[in-house]
């Protein structure tokens, strides 16, 4: 079975780009690939699945 989510989450681009070394014009892809990375990891390590990353 394949669940479409849309999710919004509200990040301080600032705080965010200096926590990872970023700069701010690369939040936005890498809070999407944080997000991405965290669902895939927990749904692979209970075995249910994995996210189709299109």
């Amino acid at each position: 079975m394949k669940v479409r989510i849309a999710l919004t989450v509200e990040i301080d681009e600032q705080v965010w780009a200096e926590e990872y070394g970023l700069d701010r014009t690369q939040v936005r892809a890498d809070v999407r690939r944080y997000v991405t990375n965290a669902v895939d990891s927990h749904l692979s390590d209970l075995g249910l699945g994995q996210v189709d990353h299109r």
